[in-house]
């Protein structure tokens, strides 16, 4: 399974109307929908003008260098831009207008735990067009509500490249989706388990204490806008009882008991 669950995000990708995959080709159409902002690609640039290509559409519309809101000596083909299309009035042909620069992809805040199931070989080469298009031979796979995903991901999405990662291996990483192609990515992936590992690799947190009330309190996670759990004799034999106070920085594991994170 390839799409992925919404709670994983905190950001909102239905910012295109639901016609954007329909054709342009109905002037009522494009007047009423003026102010819609459109994702596209620069597919040509000219002396005072270009084109733009429109992702969710099948259209292909002329600019004019004006309506492109940063400076255009910086722009390139390939780059992803937000427009909005009108009639010009004297050709009766669509075009676009108020042009910006944007990032081709969202990338979710939320860490998700998973396991490689396809080792990447291939790297993405930024060469315009064909990035598009480009979906990387690795994989991670991870189970949410008793279903399973699968994302691709290639080398550069991982936090070290000088670790060999091997299928089984976990990991944590974000979950990015490629605006123009709506498909989704394994982004910043971080190694937690090595599965060939005689002593398996135990992933600190950080965080603060936020609460505490005799022999045990919370922690303020530093990844993750929630609590945990712990009694006071984690912290070990060597640690005086009263340094062990709200606000206090702490460095800690998780472990799983009972159905319960502490």
């Amino acid at each position: 399974m390839t799409s992925v669950p919404s709670e994983l995000y905190q950001h909102n990708y239905n910012q295109f109307s639901s016609t954007s995959m329909k054709n342009l080709d109905n002037t009522e159409e494009i007047i009423s929908n003026k102010t819609q902002r459109e994702l596209g690609i620069i597919e040509k640039l000219c002396s005072t003008y270009g084109f733009v290509y429109c992702c969710h559409r099948d259209g292909r519309y002329f600019f004019h260098f004006s309506e492109y809101k940063n400076d255009i000596t910086q722009a390139k083909i390939g780059d992803v831009v937000e427009f909005e299309i009108i009639i010009d009035k004297r050709k009766q042909k669509p075009v676009a207008i108020n042009i910006i620069p944007v990032s081709s992809e969202i990338i979710g805040e939320n860490r998700v735990e998973g396991t490689i199931a396809v080792v990447a070989r291939q790297q993405l080469l930024n060469n315009g067009f064909d990035e598009i298009n480009f979906i990387p031979d690795g994989k991670v796979t991870y189970v949410k509500k008793g279903e399973t995903y699968f994302l691709p991901y290639d080398i550069t999405d991982l936090q070290d490249s000088s670790i060999s990662i091997k299928v089984g291996d976990q990991v944590t990483f974000n979950v990015g989706q490629d605006r123009r192609t709506n498909q989704f990515f394994a982004r910043n992936i971080e190694l937690i388990k090595n599965i060939n590992s005689p002593i398996a690799t135990i992933k600190r947190y950080r965080g603060v204490i936020s609460t505490m009330k005799d022999s045990f309190g919370f922690i303020e996670r530093e990844d993750a806008l929630k609590e945990i759990f712990f009694h006071i004799t984690e912290f070990g034999p060597n640690i005086a009882t009263n340094i062990i106070q709200p606000g206090v920085e702490v460095e800690f594991d998780i472990q799983d008991r009972h159905v319960s994170l502490i």
